[in-house]
């Protein structure tokens, strides 16, 4: 998936590292859709919540949607991470 976004967008994600507001409405909606599933489904509240979110934020990683060091997770946001 990274090289279709390299491709098309000229970068390696969907939603680019300084793209503060549309990284944060990733994170509200896959908070959302975390709490959602929870409340819902049986095997989501076996599995938890929490857990869900870890997957789901590993599966948004790992297909190009968002850098794990954005602009919204970084905590130092003067250094550059390497």
């Amino acid at each position: 998936m990274k090289t279709l976004w390299l491709s098309t967008l000229g970068r390696e994600t969907l939603i680019a590292g300084d793209n503060t507001i549309g990284l944060l409405m990733v994170l509200c909606a896959s908070a959302f859709l975390c709490i959602w599933l929870e409340q819902r489904y049986k095997w989501a509240v076996r599995i938890s919540g929490a857990i869900i979110g870890l997957v789901l934020g590993l599966l948004l990683s790992n297909l190009g949607i968002f850098l794990i060091l954005g602009a919204v997770n970084n905590k130092n946001k003067g250094e550059k991470q390497c």
